[in-house]
Protein backbone atom coordinates (compact mmCIF):
# COMPACT_ATOMS: atom_id res chain seq x y z
CA UNK A 1 0.00 0.00 0.00
CA UNK A 2 2.83 2.24 1.28
CA UNK A 3 4.66 1.47 -2.43
CA UNK A 4 1.29 2.35 -4.79
CA UNK A 5 0.83 5.72 -2.91
CA UNK A 6 4.39 6.86 -3.60
CA UNK A 7 3.99 5.61 -7.06
CA UNK A 8 1.19 7.36 -7.67
CA UNK A 9 2.14 11.01 -5.73
CA UNK A 10 5.21 10.85 -7.59
CA UNK A 11 3.41 10.43 -11.02
CA UNK A 12 1.14 13.21 -10.13
CA UNK A 13 4.03 15.30 -9.62
CA UNK A 14 5.60 14.41 -12.34
CA UNK A 15 2.60 15.16 -14.60
CA UNK A 16 2.32 18.26 -13.02
CA UNK A 17 6.20 19.67 -13.13
CA UNK A 18 5.10 19.15 -17.33
CA UNK A 19 1.85 20.52 -17.03
CA UNK A 20 2.03 23.31 -15.07
CA UNK A 21 4.74 25.50 -16.59
CA UNK A 22 2.36 26.13 -19.53
CA UNK A 23 -0.61 27.46 -16.91
CA UNK A 24 0.88 30.95 -17.20
CA UNK A 25 1.17 31.23 -21.12
CA UNK A 26 -2.57 30.14 -21.53
CA UNK A 27 -4.09 32.79 -19.44
CA UNK A 28 -2.07 35.38 -21.25
CA UNK A 29 -3.32 34.44 -24.28
CA UNK A 30 -6.95 34.68 -23.63
CA UNK A 31 -7.59 31.00 -22.66
CA UNK A 32 -5.91 29.27 -25.73
CA UNK A 33 -2.13 28.36 -26.17
CA UNK A 34 -1.55 29.95 -29.46
CA UNK A 35 -4.54 33.10 -30.92
CA UNK A 36 -3.49 35.01 -34.49
CA UNK A 37 -4.87 36.50 -37.37
CA UNK A 38 -3.28 36.03 -40.43
CA UNK A 39 -4.97 37.96 -43.55
CA UNK A 40 -8.00 38.02 -42.23
CA UNK A 41 -8.39 34.52 -40.88
CA UNK A 42 -8.13 33.90 -37.54
CA UNK A 43 -6.31 30.60 -36.28
CA UNK A 44 -6.75 29.78 -32.30
CA UNK A 45 -4.82 26.27 -30.82
CA UNK A 46 -6.54 25.53 -27.48
CA UNK A 47 -7.52 22.41 -25.62
CA UNK A 48 -6.18 20.06 -22.76
CA UNK A 49 -3.57 17.38 -21.38
CA UNK A 50 -4.49 15.36 -18.38
CA UNK A 51 -3.93 11.98 -16.61
CA UNK A 52 -3.74 10.02 -13.38
CA UNK A 53 -3.79 7.12 -11.72
CA UNK A 54 -7.26 4.60 -11.16
CA UNK A 55 -7.95 1.84 -9.68
CA UNK A 56 -10.98 -0.32 -9.67
CA UNK A 57 -11.97 -3.71 -7.75
CA UNK A 58 -14.32 -6.48 -10.18
CA UNK A 59 -12.23 -5.74 -13.39
CA UNK A 60 -13.41 -9.77 -14.39
CA UNK A 61 -11.37 -12.25 -14.78
CA UNK A 62 -8.34 -12.17 -17.76
CA UNK A 63 -7.95 -8.28 -17.06
CA UNK A 64 -4.90 -9.22 -14.35
CA UNK A 65 -3.02 -5.89 -13.94
CA UNK A 66 -6.42 -3.90 -14.38
CA UNK A 67 -7.16 -4.33 -10.64
CA UNK A 68 -4.38 -2.77 -9.49
CA UNK A 69 -3.24 1.18 -9.71
CA UNK A 70 -2.20 1.94 -13.28
CA UNK A 71 -1.10 5.52 -14.87
CA UNK A 72 -3.46 6.57 -17.49
CA UNK A 73 -3.07 9.78 -20.00
CA UNK A 74 -6.54 10.78 -20.19
CA UNK A 75 -6.74 13.00 -22.70
CA UNK A 76 -4.29 14.61 -25.18
CA UNK A 77 -6.29 16.82 -27.75
CA UNK A 78 -4.93 19.64 -29.53
CA UNK A 79 -8.02 21.77 -31.16
CA UNK A 80 -7.25 24.11 -34.08
CA UNK A 81 -10.39 26.58 -35.39
CA UNK A 82 -9.84 28.65 -38.06
CA UNK A 83 -12.32 31.21 -38.91
CA UNK A 84 -12.40 34.09 -41.94
CA UNK A 85 -13.36 37.46 -41.27
CA UNK A 86 -14.99 37.88 -44.66
CA UNK A 87 -16.24 34.90 -45.43
CA UNK A 88 -18.94 32.53 -43.28
CA UNK A 89 -16.79 29.84 -42.61
CA UNK A 90 -14.82 28.01 -40.39
CA UNK A 91 -13.11 24.93 -39.76
CA UNK A 92 -12.61 23.52 -36.02
CA UNK A 93 -10.26 20.24 -36.06
CA UNK A 94 -9.36 18.18 -33.20
CA UNK A 95 -5.76 15.79 -33.47
CA UNK A 96 -4.89 13.64 -30.22
CA UNK A 97 -5.73 10.34 -28.34
CA UNK A 98 -8.23 9.84 -25.65
CA UNK A 99 -8.83 7.04 -22.95
CA UNK A 100 -12.28 7.94 -21.52
CA UNK A 101 -12.42 5.41 -18.29
CA UNK A 102 -16.45 5.09 -17.55
CA UNK A 103 -17.55 3.65 -14.14
CA UNK A 104 -18.52 0.73 -16.07
CA UNK A 105 -15.64 -0.27 -17.82
CA UNK A 106 -11.82 -0.72 -16.64
CA UNK A 107 -8.58 1.40 -17.30
CA UNK A 108 -7.39 -0.45 -20.37
CA UNK A 109 -5.50 2.18 -22.20
CA UNK A 110 -1.88 4.21 -20.06
CA UNK A 111 -1.77 6.13 -23.94
CA UNK A 112 -4.26 6.78 -26.26
CA UNK A 113 -4.05 6.64 -29.96
CA UNK A 114 -3.04 9.70 -31.85
CA UNK A 115 -5.95 10.65 -34.41
CA UNK A 116 -7.95 12.95 -36.07
CA UNK A 117 -11.02 12.97 -32.94
CA UNK A 118 -13.18 15.42 -35.19
CA UNK A 119 -13.16 17.79 -38.07
CA UNK A 120 -16.01 20.25 -38.70
CA UNK A 121 -16.11 22.44 -41.67
CA UNK A 122 -19.31 25.05 -41.63
CA UNK A 123 -20.67 27.83 -43.27
CA UNK A 124 -23.81 30.04 -42.93
CA UNK A 125 -25.40 30.53 -46.11
CA UNK A 126 -27.91 32.82 -44.52
CA UNK A 127 -28.75 34.11 -41.65
CA UNK A 128 -29.07 32.05 -38.56
CA UNK A 129 -28.32 28.83 -40.93
CA UNK A 130 -25.46 26.95 -39.91
CA UNK A 131 -24.62 24.21 -42.17
CA UNK A 132 -21.75 21.60 -40.95
CA UNK A 133 -19.78 18.61 -42.26
CA UNK A 134 -17.11 16.19 -41.71
CA UNK A 135 -16.20 13.89 -38.44
CA UNK A 136 -18.95 15.59 -36.40
CA UNK A 137 -19.21 15.61 -32.51
CA UNK A 138 -22.84 15.06 -30.99
CA UNK A 139 -25.38 17.33 -29.27
CA UNK A 140 -27.17 14.44 -27.55
CA UNK A 141 -26.33 14.22 -24.50
CA UNK A 142 -24.60 16.04 -21.04
CA UNK A 143 -20.87 15.04 -20.48
CA UNK A 144 -18.11 15.42 -22.71
CA UNK A 145 -15.96 12.55 -24.22
CA UNK A 146 -13.07 14.88 -23.51
CA UNK A 147 -13.62 14.42 -19.80
CA UNK A 148 -10.74 17.55 -19.06
CA UNK A 149 -14.05 19.15 -20.03
CA UNK A 150 -16.38 17.12 -16.65
CA UNK A 151 -15.92 18.04 -13.78
CA UNK A 152 -15.74 14.23 -12.88
CA UNK A 153 -12.83 12.11 -14.00
CA UNK A 154 -14.91 9.29 -15.01
CA UNK A 155 -17.90 9.21 -17.68
CA UNK A 156 -20.86 8.35 -15.94
CA UNK A 157 -22.83 5.00 -16.13
CA UNK A 158 -25.37 7.03 -17.85
CA UNK A 159 -23.16 9.05 -20.22
CA UNK A 160 -21.16 5.65 -21.46
CA UNK A 161 -23.95 5.08 -23.90
CA UNK A 162 -24.33 8.19 -25.14
CA UNK A 163 -23.56 9.12 -29.02
CA UNK A 164 -20.03 9.45 -30.08
CA UNK A 165 -18.24 11.04 -33.09
CA UNK A 166 -19.46 10.28 -36.27
CA UNK A 167 -19.30 11.37 -40.15
CA UNK A 168 -22.00 12.65 -41.68
CA UNK A 169 -23.74 16.30 -42.04
CA UNK A 170 -26.33 18.76 -39.45
CA UNK A 171 -28.21 21.49 -40.03
CA UNK A 172 -28.47 24.04 -37.06
CA UNK A 173 -31.20 26.64 -37.28
CA UNK A 174 -31.26 29.65 -35.16
CA UNK A 175 -34.69 31.59 -33.99
CA UNK A 176 -34.01 34.83 -32.57
CA UNK A 177 -35.99 38.23 -32.05
CA UNK A 178 -39.56 36.93 -32.28
CA UNK A 179 -40.24 37.92 -28.62
CA UNK A 180 -39.75 34.58 -26.87
CA UNK A 181 -36.28 33.06 -25.93
CA UNK A 182 -33.88 32.15 -28.46
CA UNK A 183 -34.32 29.03 -30.14
CA UNK A 184 -32.34 26.68 -32.12
CA UNK A 185 -32.90 23.34 -33.94
CA UNK A 186 -30.79 21.06 -35.00
CA UNK A 187 -30.79 17.61 -37.66
CA UNK A 188 -27.77 15.71 -38.48
CA UNK A 189 -27.21 12.37 -40.55
CA UNK A 190 -24.35 10.20 -39.81
CA UNK A 191 -23.30 7.58 -41.82
CA UNK A 192 -20.18 5.81 -40.64
CA UNK A 193 -18.34 5.97 -36.99
CA UNK A 194 -15.00 6.80 -35.32
CA UNK A 195 -15.53 3.86 -33.09
CA UNK A 196 -17.02 1.18 -35.41
CA UNK A 197 -18.37 -0.89 -32.38
CA UNK A 198 -20.58 1.90 -30.65
CA UNK A 199 -24.28 0.69 -30.25
CA UNK A 200 -23.20 -3.04 -31.20
CA UNK A 201 -26.04 -5.54 -30.76
CA UNK A 202 -25.65 -7.80 -28.30
CA UNK A 203 -25.89 -10.30 -31.00
CA UNK A 204 -23.17 -8.45 -32.95
CA UNK A 205 -25.04 -6.47 -35.46
CA UNK A 206 -23.51 -3.11 -36.27
CA UNK A 207 -25.09 0.33 -36.85
CA UNK A 208 -24.55 1.35 -40.29
CA UNK A 209 -25.89 5.12 -39.94
CA UNK A 210 -27.44 7.61 -37.55
CA UNK A 211 -29.76 10.45 -37.30
CA UNK A 212 -30.15 13.00 -34.88
CA UNK A 213 -32.54 16.30 -34.42
CA UNK A 214 -33.51 18.38 -31.61
CA UNK A 215 -33.97 21.57 -29.87
CA UNK A 216 -31.80 23.90 -27.72
CA UNK A 217 -33.15 26.81 -25.57
CA UNK A 218 -32.86 28.71 -22.39
CA UNK A 219 -35.85 29.80 -20.09
CA UNK A 220 -35.63 31.31 -16.48
CA UNK A 221 -31.85 31.29 -17.02
CA UNK A 222 -31.46 27.29 -17.32
CA UNK A 223 -30.21 25.81 -20.15
CA UNK A 224 -32.47 23.36 -21.98
CA UNK A 225 -31.82 20.15 -24.84
CA UNK A 226 -34.34 18.14 -25.69
CA UNK A 227 -32.55 15.78 -28.25
CA UNK A 228 -33.62 12.35 -30.14
CA UNK A 229 -30.55 10.07 -31.43
CA UNK A 230 -31.69 7.24 -33.75
CA UNK A 231 -29.24 4.35 -34.76
CA UNK A 232 -31.44 2.88 -37.68
CA UNK A 233 -32.28 -1.11 -36.96
CA UNK A 234 -31.20 -1.20 -33.64
CA UNK A 235 -32.00 1.64 -31.23
CA UNK A 236 -32.94 4.71 -30.66
CA UNK A 237 -32.44 7.36 -27.91
CA UNK A 238 -34.95 10.71 -26.49
CA UNK A 239 -33.30 12.21 -23.95
CA UNK A 240 -32.82 15.83 -22.03
CA UNK A 241 -30.73 18.34 -20.17
CA UNK A 242 -30.59 21.12 -18.16
CA UNK A 243 -28.15 23.22 -16.70
CA UNK A 244 -28.51 25.85 -14.10
CA UNK A 245 -26.21 28.49 -11.91
CA UNK A 246 -27.74 29.65 -8.57
CA UNK A 247 -25.24 31.79 -6.97
CA UNK A 248 -21.87 29.33 -5.78
CA UNK A 249 -24.20 26.16 -6.70
CA UNK A 250 -24.01 24.43 -10.37
CA UNK A 251 -26.95 22.43 -11.07
CA UNK A 252 -27.57 19.72 -13.91
CA UNK A 253 -29.67 17.06 -14.56
CA UNK A 254 -29.76 14.90 -17.86
CA UNK A 255 -32.39 12.28 -18.53
CA UNK A 256 -31.97 9.27 -21.02
CA UNK A 257 -34.71 6.69 -22.66
CA UNK A 258 -33.35 3.70 -24.78
CA UNK A 259 -35.67 1.74 -26.69
CA UNK A 260 -34.26 -1.40 -28.75
CA UNK A 261 -36.00 -2.13 -32.21
CA UNK A 262 -39.02 -3.77 -32.80
CA UNK A 263 -36.45 -6.27 -35.45
CA UNK A 264 -33.53 -6.52 -33.27
CA UNK A 265 -35.60 -7.65 -30.63
CA UNK A 266 -37.40 -10.27 -32.88
CA UNK A 267 -33.63 -11.19 -34.32
CA UNK A 268 -32.13 -12.06 -31.20
CA UNK A 269 -34.43 -12.22 -28.88
CA UNK A 270 -34.36 -9.56 -26.29
CA UNK A 271 -36.69 -10.03 -23.18
CA UNK A 272 -36.61 -6.06 -21.93
CA UNK A 273 -37.19 -3.54 -25.14
CA UNK A 274 -36.11 0.01 -23.26
CA UNK A 275 -34.26 1.64 -20.38
CA UNK A 276 -34.84 4.49 -18.71
CA UNK A 277 -31.99 6.68 -16.36
CA UNK A 278 -30.61 9.86 -15.14
CA UNK A 279 -28.06 11.48 -13.53
CA UNK A 280 -27.96 14.10 -11.09
CA UNK A 281 -24.95 16.62 -11.13
CA UNK A 282 -24.61 19.27 -7.88
CA UNK A 283 -20.88 21.33 -7.60
CA UNK A 284 -20.26 23.71 -4.68
CA UNK A 285 -17.73 26.12 -6.13
CA UNK A 286 -16.43 26.97 -2.62
CA UNK A 287 -14.54 29.92 -3.86
CA UNK A 288 -12.03 30.15 -7.34
CA UNK A 289 -9.39 27.89 -5.94
CA UNK A 290 -11.84 24.85 -4.45
CA UNK A 291 -15.25 22.69 -5.61
CA UNK A 292 -17.01 20.04 -5.24
CA UNK A 293 -18.65 17.83 -7.64
CA UNK A 294 -21.35 15.42 -6.94
CA UNK A 295 -23.03 12.87 -9.32
CA UNK A 296 -26.12 11.10 -8.69
CA UNK A 297 -27.34 8.58 -11.04
CA UNK A 298 -29.89 5.88 -11.62
CA UNK A 299 -30.89 3.62 -14.46
CA UNK A 300 -33.62 1.17 -14.78
CA UNK A 301 -32.94 -1.52 -17.38
CA UNK A 302 -35.89 -3.47 -17.10
CA UNK A 303 -34.35 -6.49 -18.54
CA UNK A 304 -33.10 -4.44 -21.62
CA UNK A 305 -29.14 -4.84 -20.57
CA UNK A 306 -28.44 -1.90 -22.16
CA UNK A 307 -25.77 -0.67 -20.19
CA UNK A 308 -24.89 -4.18 -18.55
CA UNK A 309 -25.53 -7.59 -18.95
CA UNK A 310 -26.59 -7.33 -15.08
CA UNK A 311 -29.97 -7.76 -14.08
CA UNK A 312 -32.20 -5.16 -11.90
CA UNK A 313 -31.62 -1.81 -11.57
CA UNK A 314 -28.06 0.47 -11.24
CA UNK A 315 -27.71 2.92 -8.82
CA UNK A 316 -24.26 5.50 -8.89
CA UNK A 317 -22.33 8.20 -6.99
CA UNK A 318 -19.34 9.88 -8.00
CA UNK A 319 -17.58 12.72 -5.78
CA UNK A 320 -15.36 14.60 -7.44
CA UNK A 321 -13.05 17.30 -5.18
CA UNK A 322 -11.03 19.19 -7.23
CA UNK A 323 -8.09 22.06 -6.30
CA UNK A 324 -7.39 25.16 -9.22
CA UNK A 325 -3.77 26.24 -8.64
CA UNK A 326 -4.49 28.21 -11.53
CA UNK A 327 -7.26 29.21 -14.37
CA UNK A 328 -6.15 26.95 -16.26
CA UNK A 329 -4.89 23.56 -14.33
CA UNK A 330 -6.61 21.21 -12.14
CA UNK A 331 -5.65 18.64 -9.46
CA UNK A 332 -8.77 16.45 -8.27
CA UNK A 333 -9.26 13.17 -6.88
CA UNK A 334 -12.41 10.98 -7.22
CA UNK A 335 -14.34 7.80 -5.50
CA UNK A 336 -16.71 6.52 -7.56
CA UNK A 337 -19.61 3.31 -6.60
CA UNK A 338 -21.99 1.46 -8.80
CA UNK A 339 -24.12 -1.24 -7.94
CA UNK A 340 -25.70 -3.66 -10.05
CA UNK A 341 -26.82 -6.89 -9.34
CA UNK A 342 -24.78 -9.74 -11.65
CA UNK A 343 -23.50 -6.94 -13.20
CA UNK A 344 -19.59 -7.50 -12.75
CA UNK A 345 -17.06 -10.32 -12.56
CA UNK A 346 -14.15 -10.71 -10.17
CA UNK A 347 -10.87 -11.65 -11.11
CA UNK A 348 -11.61 -15.09 -11.20
CA UNK A 349 -14.82 -14.74 -13.12
CA UNK A 350 -17.92 -14.91 -10.38
CA UNK A 351 -20.40 -12.37 -10.57
CA UNK A 352 -20.40 -9.17 -8.31
CA UNK A 353 -23.05 -7.05 -7.62
CA UNK A 354 -20.69 -3.68 -7.11
CA UNK A 355 -17.56 -2.34 -8.70
CA UNK A 356 -15.73 1.06 -7.52
CA UNK A 357 -13.34 3.57 -8.58
CA UNK A 358 -10.66 5.65 -7.03
CA UNK A 359 -8.28 7.92 -8.96
CA UNK A 360 -6.60 11.03 -8.92
CA UNK A 361 -5.71 12.94 -11.63
CA UNK A 362 -3.99 16.56 -12.99
CA UNK A 363 -5.23 18.36 -15.90
CA UNK A 364 -4.31 21.28 -17.91
CA UNK A 365 -6.86 23.55 -20.06
CA UNK A 366 -5.52 25.77 -22.67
Amino acid sequence: MKRSLMRLMGGLLLLAALVFPFAAWAEQSEGSLIKTTVANLEAKLSGGVSGGYFYTNNAGAGHGKNRESKFVLTNALFDLSLESKDYPVSLDVGLGGVATPSLLDNPDDSAPGWRVEYADFSISPIKNLTLETGLLQPVAGYEDTYTFNNKNITVGVLASQQPYNAYGARATYSLKGYGGPNLDAYFGYYRNRLDDTEYESPGGLKPHDAWETGISTNILDTDITLYHYHVSGLRSLTGIVAEKEIGFLYLAFNMDYWKWSSFLRRQEGIRGDHSIGAALYVSAKVNKYFELPLRIEYIDQCQSQIYTAGAGDIYAVTFTPTIYPTENTYVRAEGGYVHNNHGFENGWGQSQNHKWYVCAEVGFKF
